[in-house]
């Protein structure tokens, strides 16, 4: 009797055991949907132009449109690059290329702005952005964008941009960070291969390299050959390497230049706009915006480094930049 006794509570504390298992299980997989799915509207409240478009949509509604000052939003098939109002910085010289921001996953409209009035500070020059809109988190939008591919509403509008730059005769800088590297490459792709249809290689290569192409942190392994590519990859960041241009095998681009660094972003700036979750903290210290904004250089003072026929590799540790004087150094954004 003692022995039946005996084996009933063994077996009882083993239900018991398995039910907490289980439902902590259940619990922690509902605390990581409900941290990294949060699907919302975007009301553009500080928007007041008559020619944006009607905000209070889901913010995948809004995927590949232009964003501009104020987080007005433009629909790219109804109002050109032109008409839309860049983000300017106070030391902005307002008559050069506008620089074009293509954002990385899991950004709402809203916490896009941030990151262009940065860009518009840190470059000099007007900002807009080509919205890579977020489902609702980080994989559901990695989710989303590997159904479209080539056919996301992004690379539409890159791929008119791109194109209208070349009418005009006029050179066109992009960044992309994160995801929106995807994005960019896959519009460069399809460019590339309509260009070498219609006017052959020469022409083709004359017209690329008009493209300025500046990524951070990209997921994207391969590049087509014709545009100038600088790429930054922090060595700490598990994205360029696992999906970037630091996996073996990958092509970042011909005479494409390599920019690196070790760092990690102690004070990231995506939690001072929004709540960010115990798996996404550790990642942004390493991949977020502000670890890149940090390291970042003029355009053409990196890609000076450039070699013809190869790529180049250069590290912003410590050493300076070898095309440069002097080191530069990047006040840090308090």
């Amino acid at each position: 009797m003692a022995l039946n006794t005996n084996t009933s509570g063994i077996m009882l504390m083993k239900t018991l055991l398995n039910r907490v298992a289980l439902w902590s299980v259940v619990a922690l997989v509902g605390f990581v949907i409900s941290t990294e799915f949060r699907p919302a509207k975007y009301h553009a409240l500080l928007c007041t132009d008559p020619a944006a478009v009607q905000a209070g949509g889901w913010n995948f509604r809004y995927d590949g449109f232009y964003i501009g000052a104020d987080g007005c939003l433009y629909d790219p098939s109804k109002t050109s690059l032109e008409d839309v109002p860049p983000v300017i910085g106070d030391n902005a010289t307002t008559d050069r290329v506008p620089l074009l921001y293509v954002n990385g996953a899991n950004h709402r409209v809203d916490w896009t702005m941030p990151e262009l009035h940065i860009l518009a500070e840190d470059s000099e020059r007007p900002v807009i952005g080509i919205y890579n809109a977020t489902a609702g988190g980080r994989f559901p939008d990695a989710i989303t964008d590997s159904l479209a591919g080539d056919q996301s509403r992004v690379v539409e509008t890159l791929e008119t941009i791109i194109w209208q730059a070349f009418e005009r005769g006029e050179e066109v800088h992009l960044k992309a960070n994160s995801q929106g590297a995807v994005h960019s490459s896959n519009a460069l792709f399809a460019v590339s291969a309509q260009l070498h249809n219609q006017f052959g290689a020469e022409r083709a290569k004359e017209l690329l390299s008009k493209v300025h192409l500046e990524t951070a942190g990209g997921a994207a392994t391969h590049y087509p050959d014709g545009p100038r590519y600088l790429h930054y990859v922090n060595e700490r960041d598990p994205v360029p390497r696992a999906a970037g241009v630091m996996v073996s095998g990958s092509q970042p681009g011909t005479n494409a230049v390599i920019a690196t660094f070790t760092d990690l972003d102690i004070d990231p700036l995506e939690p001072k706009y929004r709540w960010v979750g115990p798996l996404t903290m550790r990642f942004i210290a390493a991949h977020g915006f502000m670890v890149y904004q940090y390291h970042r250089r003029p355009f053409e003072r990196v890609y000076a480094a450039s070699r013809d026929g190869s790529v180049r590799y250069v590290s912003l540790d410590g050493a300076p930049i070898e095309v440069a004087q002097q080191q530069l150094v990047l006040d840090r954004f308090n």
